[in-house]
């Protein structure tokens, strides 16, 4: 493996983590998600898995991607699968919260707020009681 390549490999590395936290957090702010929720969301987006490796695999299969970065995609595939859950402990690290404050209570309102919308009417979601 040559410096070019891992070089190629750092960078997509950082590329695919730093796109999906602001692509994800924008998506989450713009829907009304808090500052903090939306980096949260963002980093529970990271992980990038089976569909990354079915792609390029066909992309291999059909030489749309050549063999020498072929290694580098699934370099990231695993790198950002394991990075993860450590990101996500190190967002939540700190904070105490209740059942009520956290995101997917926030999400099932949303949901359901959005759906009212839509349906020009009261939609109820059903939630399961931890």
């Amino acid at each position: 493996m040559s410096w070019n390549i891992v070089f190629f490999s750092l960078l997509l590395i950082v590329v695919a983590i730093m796109t999906k936290i602001i692509g994800c957090g924008i998506g989450a702010r713009l829907t009304g998600f808090s500052r903090e929720d939306s980096i949260k969301i963002g980093i529970g987006m990271v992980s990038r898995g089976e569909v990354a490796l079915i792609v390029a695999n066909k992309g291999a299969a059909v030489g749309l991607i050549r063999e020498e970065y072929f290694a580098p995609i699934i370099i990231v595939v695993l790198v950002t699968t394991l990075i993860t859950p450590i990101l996500l402990k190190l967002a939540y690290k700190g904070k105490k919260r209740k059942y009520s404050e956290c995101c997917f209570a926030t999400l099932i309102i949303k949901i359901s707020d959005i759906c009212s919308r839509f349906f020009a009417r009261k939609c109820t979601l059903k939630t399961i009681k931890l």
